[in-house]
């Protein structure tokens, strides 16, 4: 007993995340990962391999904190866009920390080595190798040594900065589901909400990473701008106007390609939009041979799609190369203009104009692709925002929360109700005033089954722990035992999307098992013996209702 205590202490400890606790140095060299790599060396990585992700980045933290910021800007803020004020007040900080330090590197760190690039070789070429021309090539080391040393864990930060807000969206928009009103609900899709949690959100993985350089580019611009003014002069004013006409271009180009994107995001939303609807009616589409016409749909929404597509990514590819021209146009014009008012050039001077103007034409580049980025990300803050904003089903008037829960059933004080019916819309049932208080936990099983893309035995456990006994008890009240018989994998036999492999009545049986198996102090069930015949509903009835709900009592 004490061995198998010691040995779920071991794993608990072996799951906890080494980045929670690792030290400066430790983060600053990765070193953390040192035990992941090793074991990764030795044979594949395993999900049982892996660590338990950060506290700081659980799913239900971020969503609290970002559901209780959302709420206050919705209603209190004038702004446009009250999303990105709670973003920014999410993990605003961690984004102006990393910020600073990244403006520090790219303005001082790296453009230093520039200077030291200067002082070497005119040192060298006038007193040749001597204790100052070695202290100048090593500041050059160093510096280029601290610079890349220190900007892989900011570049790490940033993009963890980007997950958790990842994660706190999509947490936000899932609760706003269980929401939504009838009238929300039919200015909106499935498809659409598909869309939000799988391409929009998406764009905040590396988001923050480029748009710190909306802060930072700037700022190392202006220090390289004064550095080439101190070596070349006023010739260095044709190299900058040249590079302010590249900046123009972009930021042009930029701000088109955020108009386009916004226009495939509609697109994209009325291609997902008639892919369900086909998978929805997929057996009538079999059964009449409409085959042809329903690809054609969908061929015709997508090469909509991606004629957006290939317009952006042809803007993109002009804008990339137009980078990789533009420093060689820069330096070239800046030397003919310094060679044509009569100077002389010389090796430190060209060496100097090559590398600093490499640092400011990096920082255009990083500008305006954080430019695009943050024309992207504004698109799907728009959007987002715009569903967030949807009216919510809950009155004020009605409290409904299991803070003081009762033992059993539902208990209702000074409740009032009425039945409303707005035109294009289901009839609702709206609860105006009064408490509620209802169990902790409450199990519901509708008239039309739920079925998600898996194995049987996922859909009944739904993420709990397996409990082989309690499995079989909730396996034989349900009626399964022989329909699992019958399959090839038994409980691991994969059923398609909605359970297209499975009959009625065996979803039915299926959504009935799973909310069993859940344990609830509640259950709510609507009608789930309609899609069985006699014979098994009087067995549902018996086994399930009168045993095994009854013990639950």
């Amino acid at each position: 007993m004490e061995h198998s205590e010691e040995k779920a202490a071991e794993d608990e400890v072996k799951k906890n995340c080494p980045l929670e606790k690792a030290s400066i140095w430790s983060r600053l060299c990765f070193w953390w990962l040192v035990p992941l790599l090793r074991t990764g060396s030795k044979k594949p990585i395993e999900a049982e391999d892996l660590w338990d992700i950060p506290g700081s980045s659980e799913s239900s933290l971020l969503g609290d904190r970002f559901q209780d910021s959302w709420e206050r800007n919705a209603i209190t803020t004038k702004t446009r866009y009250p999303l990105a004020k709670t973003i920014f007040q999410t993990i605003g900080y961690r984004f102006y920390m990393m910020a600073i330090l990244l403006t520090f590197q790219n303005s001082i760190m790296r453009q230093s080595q520039s200077v030291l690039l200067v002082y070497f070789l005119r040192n060298l070429r006038n007193h040749g190798i001597e204790f100052s021309t070695g202290l100048y090539g090593l500041g050059l080391v160093l510096t280029n040594f601290l610079f890349t040393f220190g900007n892989r864990p900011i570049i790490f930060e940033l993009s963890r900065v980007g997950m958790d807000i990842r994660i706190a969206c999509s947490n936000l928009i899932y609760r706003r589901c269980l929401r939504l009103s009838k009238e929300a609900l039919a200015e909106t899709s499935v498809g659409k909400i598909v869309n939000l949690l799988s391409n929009d959100v998406s764009r905040f993985n590396d988001c923050f990473r480029w748009m710190t350089y909306l802060l930072t580019a700037p700022f190392s611009i202006i220090v390289g701008t004064v550095l080439v003014w101190w070596m070349l002069g006023v010739t260095a004013l044709v190299g900058f106007v040249v590079l302010a006409l590249t900046l123009v271009i972009q930021s042009y180009m930029g701000n088109l390609i955020g108009k386009r994107l916004t226009k495939i995001a509609s697109k994209t939303d009325a291609r997902v939009n008639v892919i369900n609807e086909i998978l929805k009616a997929i057996k009538i589409i079999k059964m009449y041979a409409w085959e042809a016409s329903m690809s054609e749909s969908v061929k015709e929404a997508r090469d909509s799609e991606m004629k957006g597509f290939n317009f952006v990514n042809n803007l993109q590819a002009l804008l990339l190369t137009l980078h990789q021209c533009c420093d060689k146009i820069v330096i070239l014009s800046m030397l003919a203009a310094y060679v044509w008012t009569g100077h002389h050039v010389s090796a430190e001077e060209v060496f100097f104009a090559v590398k600093t103007f490499t640092h400011i034409q990096s920082d255009v580049l990083l500008f305006s692709s954080a430019i695009v980025t943050a024309k992207k990300t504004a698109v799907t803050i728009a959007r987002i925002q715009t569903f967030l904003l949807l009216a919510d089903c809950d009155s004020p008037g009605l409290s409904l929360s299991p803070d003081t829960p009762c033992e059993y059933g539902l208990h209702m004080e000074g409740v009032s109700s009425s039945w409303t019916e707005v035109q294009g819309t289901p009839s609702k049932h709206v609860l105006s005033n009064g408490t509620i208080r209802r169990p902790a936990k409450i199990g519901y099983v509708s008239q039309e089954p739920w079925i998600f893309s898996g194995t049987i035995e996922e859909n009944i456990l739904l993420g709990q722990p397996m409990d082989e006994q309690r499995f079989q008890e909730v396996i034989s009240c349900c009626a399964l035992e022989t329909d699992l018989s019958t399959f090839p994998a038994g409980r691991k036999t994969f059923i398609g999307d909605r359970g297209i492999t499975l009959s009625g009545g065996q979803k039915a049986r299926v959504s009935l098992a799973r909310a069993i198996y859940q344990d609830a102090d509640l259950y709510l069930l609507d009608d789930p013996l309609s899609s069985v015949d006699t014979r098994v509903g009087k067995h549902i009835f018996e086994e399930c209702i009168l045993r095994q709900l009854k013990e639950n009592c």
